[in-house]
């Protein structure tokens, strides 16, 4: 992949993915256009509107369950990005209901491939994000670091976190 997009390179991207695996709200929304829009992986959740929305968003996913995405693939233009990642959720309490799968014990993990179209704004911020779920899978008590593992070296070279 070029390392140019707009003004939004693949080191800018990354960076971005940094900020979100350590819940750095403030910088990962500092990439995004005000009026930022993102459609989750989820067909029966609504589309999310502006900066703030994003953020509560996760903030409240985050209040139930870690977070960890892992870059698989980036490609870009001059207009937008395409990135499949490996998202791991590991639920911090017991849920009724999470990512789609019922009665999720503490401690489980839920794996989820996803793809995301990024487009950005002329100002090389990410104006629209759109994620389609790819796969998912309940497994249950995991070693995730073993399972982030697993994925990174599935990740194409130069996607480090």
């Amino acid at each position: 992949m070029d390392d140019r997009t707009a003004q939004f390179s693949k080191t800018d991207f990354l960076d971005y993915c940094r900020a979100f695996n350590r819940r750095d709200y403030a910088a990962m929304a500092s990439y995004y256009t005000a009026d930022v829009a993102l459609t989750l992986p989820d067909p029966a959740a609504p589309a999310l509107h502006g900066r703030g929305a994003v953020v509560e968003y996760y903030e409240r996913l985050h209040a139930t369950a870690d977070e960890t995405v892992v870059p698989v693939v980036l490609m870009a233009d001059a207009a937008r990005m395409f990135y499949v990642m490996d998202a791991y959720v590991r639920c911090k309490r017991a849920a009724a209901c999470l990512l789609g799968y019922d009665d999720v014990g503490v401690g489980d993990v839920v794996m989820m491939r996803i793809w995301a179209l990024y487009e950005l704004s002329d100002e090389g911020r990410i104006a629209r994000i759109e994620c389609r779920l790819v796969k998912r899978a309940l497994l249950g008590t995991v070693d995730l670091e073993e399972r982030l593992e697993e994925s990174r070296r599935a990740a194409d070279p130069g996607l480090e976190l």
